[in-house]
């Protein structure tokens, strides 16, 4: 089952998540064919955003 999460606010440009004792693997987030994923999952970034960092 997939559900698509709609954010009434949106944070602004720039802001950082930071969260201790949480280790990501390398293929958390991957870029294949101009598509961003998180495990597995497509998603799409903001408009002018780079999701590659």
């Amino acid at each position: 089952m997939h559900c698509i999460v709609q954010l009434e606010k949106e944070d602004p440009v720039g802001t950082e998540y930071q969260y201790d004792k949480v280790n990501l693997l390398e293929n958390t987030f991957t870029l294949t064919d101009g598509a961003y994923q998180f495990l597995g999952y497509e998603f799409q970034g903001g408009v002018d955003m780079d999701c590659s960092k």
